[in-house]
């Protein structure tokens, strides 16, 4: 089985970014029923997928709602990024943000 979990950070401001609405949905071959949970205090969602089948996913970070509550400029209201899980790992997605850009890594662990 695979894991997935996510953290976002603002680097305009140097803190978790809170609040923000990810939705997990597995594209085609791929078994796990969609979802959509929100960043904690520390801008993390630990159990994004517990125990999901390997293959291909989309995450969709909406970031409308932070951007309105930080009254900040962005020029990316929503983030979409699929990935392909591997079979027996955890994969961690970290989303960094600015106002002009944003940027994604996957941390092995």
């Amino acid at each position: 089985m695979s894991s997935l979990s996510t953290h976002v950070l603002d680097t305009s401001r140097g803190t978790p970014a809170v609040g923000i609405t990810v939705s997990l949905t597995a594209l085609a071959g791929s078994a796990a029923a969609p979802c959509t949970l929100t960043t904690d205090a520390t801008g993390r969602i630990a159990a994004l997928l517990v125990q999901g089948a390997p293959g291909g996913y989309r995450l969709t970070y909406d970031l409308r709602s932070y951007v309105q509550v930080q009254d900040a400029p962005s020029f990316y209201p929503l983030v979409e990024i699929e990935v392909i899980l591997e079979p027996d790992r955890h994969h961690h997605m970290v989303l960094t943000l600015s106002p002009c850009g944003y940027f994604v890594a996957c941390v092995p662990s």
